[in-house]
């Protein structure tokens, strides 16, 4: 992962990751949080390229559709899972890179 995906992390703001089909999963495993309480993310398991754009443009113009009423309502309902994601980027992560960074180093002796 890059910086595109941490941005929105220290930022408190969702996001929607257009990267390799289990991205998310990928996410999910190193203990963030994602969004499917508010949007379909089957969109990660898709193969196909041009299908799995498809399904992130739909969610994108779903997004798009909503009034400003709306969004400030699906904010408030990520508020949790926003500051969740924020701190343990802050608290876990470090740790957890270190701790992988250590293990391959052992590997290559």
């Amino acid at each position: 992962f890059t910086e595109k995906i941490f941005k929105p992390i220290v930022l408190h703001q969702p996001f929607i990751v257009v990267q390799a089909p289990g991205s998310l999963e990928y996410l999910r495993d190193y203990g963030f949080l994602t969004f499917g309480n508010w949007w379909d993310e089957s969109y990660d398991n898709i193969q196909d390229p041009t299908e799995r754009l498809n399904a992130i443009a739909k969610i994108i113009n779903d997004i798009g559709r909503m009034s400003v009423k709306q969004l400030e309502a699906l904010r408030m309902e990520m508020a949790d899972v926003l500051e969740y994601n924020f701190c343990h980027f802050y608290e876990n992560i470090p740790a957890i890179t270190l701790g992988e960074l250590e293990n391959n180093i052992r590997l290559l002796n």
